[in-house]
């Protein structure tokens, strides 16, 4: 072979280059496939991100929206209602009420800019009026709120001619004074003055007080007002302009916490605009999702986490005002339906906002409980409560709160929660009977109501008081609604082991406000006719409200639940079973009547 033909290269060299290439070109090309996939991909996933995000933000502008038009129309409705306000029967009442306490205001400043001390030593000298003794309503008053008694020789608080003052303003004057002796008395305590004089004063001023400032001391219950009743069965009752209001000016508040079963959104943000609200609802688990939304700056809803079977079923306001912080129990929800056609229970008190520096809301058994009740609802408790009363006593709660938390809670927090609370805090007290008044019944078996019996201090003698199928038939034939809220399943009922003995009629005391159905949770513990403890709340009779008692010392309770209870003697009203809204001992069903077994709430 010559060097020509060795130099050039070998046909096995020239096919294994060509592959080599061939490998390099197949390596690159699925390189750049690759590469090609993986933006295609990122640019896929970044435009199903932005579309997401696009949905979300066209949600978040359609809920906004709604809203806003919802907000609009109800402002709107809002004085359409104040505008026509001047002729409706409760509007009547209102503005004459408002006439008449600005007119007795401005008598009494018209009086002391025109009776000063020196016009009144002048007109003494003028007319030689002799000094007169304390009248013996004077006395008496003054060693109610324990002032020492006024020395008979010495000079009268003023000396002015009886013939210049008629009886009336006479009682008006004594009242002014006496209540100023109550504040300087209490000069060196945290009580605001007109907190103050509500603990002291006697019954009579009490309600001059409450009436003339809003201020409520927390030792009573009320129901509401009805609509369709006569006018006297809706005396010493409140209505929810009372509820939500303050003073002579109906102050509205400026942070408001609301929570309730059934909600009327519309007319909830109505009656707080301006205010910081956050509503606290149940809802439909397949819709929406536990946790806090937004739905405008000042305006969230909180959706409480809902284990399976579980029901947010609390009503209570927290309102803080100006010069106070106001806790609202009540077993209405939040619907003007609840608030105007069904027979409900109230209890409020006002914490004033004192000029020294009270315990923190936190350090007390009143806000310690409703921060850890807040906590569980899915709302930031200790800082809601802060907010809610800073500056306020809650030491000073007449009541004690009771709670439910859905879950199965262990025997080192068992005391705080549904029937074991009821436990604890009943220690001590004496009673006869039980007289639980529900709007809602579950399976009372046998076994659960021994539990409660021992829940409930001992009770021997127990007794439920549930509308019959007669009574709620004849209120919806006389206009009153709320059958569709009293609930017994049928299956419950026909249980063998349902205990049918406990049952009892519901019925007004008041014949007044008979047509008007019960929605009333209250448990009523008497002594020989006194009221010993009384709770009004959330809690129905029922095992997901009050808890039942498994194996291995565990609570089953499935409701989110709130309410108070209040003891003898701080109790002020009702004092007496003859004095409670409704009729105690409840007279049992009639021959062949059954209970009402409508929807479930």
């Amino acid at each position: 072979m010559d060097d020509h033909e060795s130099s050039r290269p070998s046909k096995r060299g020239c096919a294994a280059a060509e592959e080599g290439e061939e490998d390099d070109c197949e390596l690159r090309a699925a390189l750049a496939m690759s590469l090609g996939q993986q933006q295609q991909q990122q640019q896929q996933q970044q435009q199903q991100q932005q579309q997401q995000q696009q949905q979300v933000d066209e949600w978040r502008a359609q809920q906004q929206r709604r809203w806003r038009q919802q907000k609009e129309e109800l402002q709107e409705q809002q004085k359409r209602q104040a505008a026509a306000e001047a002729v409706h029967p409760r509007g009547k009442a209102v503005v004459v009420r408002e006439e008449q306490q600005k007119q007795q205001e401005e008598e009494r400043q018209q009086r002391r800019r025109v009776r000063p001390q020196e016009v009144q030593r002048q007109a003494a000298e003028e007319y030689e009026v002799p000094a007169r003794r304390p009248t013996q309503r004077q006395e008496e008053k003054r060693q109610a709120v324990g002032l020492p008694p006024t020395d008979g020789d010495a000079a009268p608080r003023e000396a002015i001619s009886r013939s210049r003052k008629k009886p009336q303003q006479e009682d008006e004057d004594e009242d002014e004074d006496l209540q100023e002796a109550i504040k300087r008395s209490l000069t060196e305590q945290t009580l605001h003055p007109a907190a103050a004089t509500l603990l002291t004063a006697p019954a009579s001023l009490v309600e001059q007080q409450r009436a003339a400032s809003g201020w409520y001391a927390g030792d009573r219950i009320y129901t509401n007002t009805l609509q369709g009743v006569r006018k006297e069965a809706n005396a010493d009752t409140l209505c929810w302009i009372d509820v939500v209001t303050c003073g002579a000016k109906h102050e509205r508040p400026s942070i408001a916490v609301v929570g309730a079963f059934s909600i009327d959104p519309q007319w909830v943000m109505a009656q707080f605009v301006g205010a910081r609200l956050t509503i606290v609802s149940h809802y439909d688990r397949t819709a929406d999702s536990a946790g806090v939304h937004a739905i405008s700056p000042n305006v969230n809803i909180v959706y409480p986490p809902l284990p399976d079977g579980s029901n947010f079923h609390s009503k209570m306001l927290l309102l803080r005002f100006r010069d106070r912080f106001r806790a609202v129990i009540t077993s209405a929800n939040l619907t003007e339906a609840d608030w105007t056609l069904i027979g409900q229970v109230v209890w409020l008190q006002d914490f004033a906002v004192t000029p020294k520096q009270p315990p923190s809301p936190l350090d007390t058994e009143f806000g310690a409980d409703l921060s850890s009740f807040l906590t569980a609802c899915g709302v930031n408790g200790a800082v809601t409560t802060r907010a809610l009363c800073t500056g306020c006593n809650l030491s000073l709660a007449a009541a004690a709160l009771v709670a439910s938390v859905p879950g199965r809670h262990t025997a080192s927090a068992m005391g705080g929660i549904g029937q074991l609370r009821f436990r604890r805090l009943l220690e001590g007290v004496q009673f006869d009977d039980v007289h639980v008044f529900t709007s809602s019944l579950g399976s009372l078996q046998p076994r659960w109501v021994d539990q409660i019996r021992q829940s409930f201090g001992g009770a021997k003698k127990l007794s439920v008081v549930y509308p019959s199928y007669d009574a709620v038939q004849d209120a919806a034939r006389r206009g009153f609604q709320g059958g569709d809220i009293i609930c017994l399943m049928p299956r419950f009922y026909l249980h063998p082991g349902f205990c049918r003995d406990l049952l009892r009629e519901c019925a007004w005391t008041d014949a007044g406000r008979a047509p008007a159905l019960s929605h009333a949770k209250t448990f009523v513990w008497s002594d020989r006719g006194a009221l010993s403890a009384l709770y009004i709340g959330s809690h129905n009779f029922t095992q997901a409200s009050l808890g039942s008692l498994q194996q291995g010392a565990v609570l089953q309770v499935s409701n989110y639940e709130l309410g108070v209870l209040l003891k003898r003697p701080t109790l002020r009203y009702p004092a007496r079973t003859s004095e409670f809204f409704w009729r105690v001992p409840a007279t049992p069903y009639a021959q062949g009547q059954q209970p009402w077994m409508g929807a479930r709430w």
